[in-house]
C-alpha cells in the first residue's frame, strides 16, 4: 500500500502524540497507585463511632480494661482512622489521670490497679505511644511505689493488731502483684489469726 507524502509527513507527529498520551496515562495510573489510602468509608466511620460510644460507656463505669479492649479491637482494623485514634488516646489519658488522682489521694490500692492495667496493655499502644504523656517507665515507677506503700502499710496495721485492715491492704497488693509469695504467706497467716480470734469471741 502506498502512503502519500502528506501522510508520511504527518506520521512522526501522530506517533509522538500517541507516546505522550500513553505517558500521561501511565503517570495518572502511577499516581493513583501510590497515593495515600482514601479516608474511611461512611460505613467504617459509623462503626468507629459505635466503637467509641461503647468504649466511653465502659470508661464511665470504670471498666478500663474493657474500654481498652473495645478500642484495640477496632484500632487493629482501622489504624488510619484519626477520629478513632484521637478518642483512644484521650481515653488512655483519662485512665492515667484517674490513677494519678487516686495516688494523690493516697488510695494506693486503686491507683496501683489502674497503673497495672495501663502497664499490662502498653505494648498495644504501639503506633501512637508518642502521643501519650506517660511511658512504660513512668508507669512502672508509680506502680512500684504503690506496691511498696501497700506492703509497708499492711505490716504497720498487722503489728498494731488491725488484722482486717492489714488483710484488705495485702489483698489490694496481691491484685497488682499476684506472684508476690511473701504477701501470699502474710495473708495466709493474718487470715488464720483472724479466724482464730473470731472463734474465741
Amino acid at each position: 500500500m502506498k502512503v502519500s507524502g502528506r501522510l508520511k509527513a504527518a506520521l512522526p507527529v501522530l506517533f509522538l502524540s500517541v507516546l505522550v498520551a500513553c505517558a500521561d496515562t501511565q503517570e495518572w495510573v502511577s499516581s493513583k497507585t501510590h497515593s495515600q489510602p482514601p479516608p474511611p468509608a461512611a460505613d467504617d466511620r459509623t462503626i468507629s463511632r459505635q466503637t467509641i460510644a461503647r468504649a466511653q460507656s465502659h470508661m464511665q463505669a470504670g471498666d478500663y480494661q474493657e474500654a481498652i479492649d473495645v478500642y484495640q479491637g477496632r484500632y487493629r482494623k482501622a489504624p488510619r482512622d484519626k477520629v478513632l485514634r484521637e478518642a483512644y488516646v484521650n481515653s488512655l489519658e483519662q485512665i492515667a489521670g484517674a490513677a494519678d488522682q487516686a495516688l494523690e489521694q493516697q488510695a494506693f490500692g486503686e491507683a496501683g490497679k489502674i497503673y497495672a492495667i495501663l502497664q499490662k496493655n502498653y505494648d498495644r499502644f504501639s503506633g501512637f505511644e508518642q502521643q501519650l504523656t506517660f511511658t512504660s517507665a513512668s508507669l512502672s515507677a508509680k506502680l512500684d511505689h504503690c506496691k511498696k506503700t501497700l506492703f509497708k502499710q499492711g505490716f504497720q496495721e498487722y503489728r498494731q493488731g488491725n488484722l482486717s485492715r492489714a488483710i484488705a491492704l495485702w489483698e489490694d497488693l496481691l491484685v497488682i502483684d499476684p506472684e508476690n509469695t511473701d504477701i501470699k504467706e502474710a495473708l495466709r497467716t493474718a487470715r488464720l489469726q483472724q479466724k482464730n480470734l473470731n472463734a474465741t469471741e
